[in-house]
């Protein structure tokens, strides 16, 4: 599925036994500035649907549906305030997270209602979001940091739930490790590449039925690994991680 810059408010379908463009999924009026799978790992099933968000809007395209304009109408929730949504992850169980321009990030249980928690912005864009697969953490990348969070409300009557499914209490602040590169590892970067850091998408380590374990982004040559347990044992990510340089 490949969306083009030029024509933001369409997706293509691609056959790559051919190399053509077999479809076009129209989303109306809505410019597209982010899809992915309806469900994590949606991508290894038949799951023909995909969600997304607009700068205002999130929204499901279901390329089964008859007209031009593939969005499931009752699926999707138009905010009358521009939020400037920027990025979209999903759970295996189908939970939304969508992150912002501003930096906060709103937590759904399905598509088409009130957010069930907001998690206010630390001040970054948050460019990409992934889940684990439980729900049970969530990583969002910013231009030269990632934020892991703890999504397990700890504390209240909603105690053991995932932010997902309940709200977490006022007084409890949601547990967020801020990842970043050392000062020194940051300088040998940038002078070495001559550009300043810039993450491209954080992952956890995948598959179906494993735990995650490792946390991996990238800027230009270099690959960047943290540690998952280490982080949540030491209450950090500075040296929970290492660098490896690529050609």
């Amino acid at each position: 599925i490949l969306g083009d810059n030029n024509n933001l408010n369409k997706l293509y379908k691609m056959d790559i036994e051919t190399g053509k463009i077999v479809e076009e999924w129209g989303s109306g009026d809505k410019n597209i500035v982010q899809y992915g799978p309806t469900k994590k790992y949606d991508q290894l099933t038949s799951e023909p649907t995909v969600v997304g968000v607009s700068n205002n809007t999130l929204f499901k395209m279901d390329p089964r549906i008859p007209n031009e304009n593939k969005i499931v109408q009752d699926q999707s929730k138009q905010y009358a305030t521009k939020y400037n949504f920027s990025s979209i992850g999903t759970t295996e169980d189908g939970y939304v997270a969508v992150g912002s321009e501003k930096g906060d990030i709103k937590l759904y249980d399905r598509l088409g209602i009130k957010a069930k928690t907001a998690i206010p912005s630390l001040g970054e864009p948050i460019k990409y979001i992934t889940t684990s697969a439980d729900g049970n953490w969530l990583l969002a990348t910013c231009e030269t940091s990632l934020l892991l969070i703890d999504l397990t409300i700890k504390t209240g009557k909603n105690a053991g739930n995932i932010g997902f499914l309940k709200s977490f209490p006022a007084a409890e602040n949601v547990k967020t490790y801020i990842l970043r590169v050392s000062p020194e590892h940051t300088s040998y970067m940038r002078t070495y590449t001559k550009k300043p850091i810039s993450f491209t998408r954080a992952y956890f380590n995948v598959g179906i039925g494993q735990k995650e374990q490792n946390i991996i982004t990238s800027t230009g040559p270099f690959a960047i690994t943290w540690s998952l347990n280490k982080i949540i044992q030491h209450g950090t990510g500075n040296n929970a991680y290492y660098i490896k340089r690529y050609d």
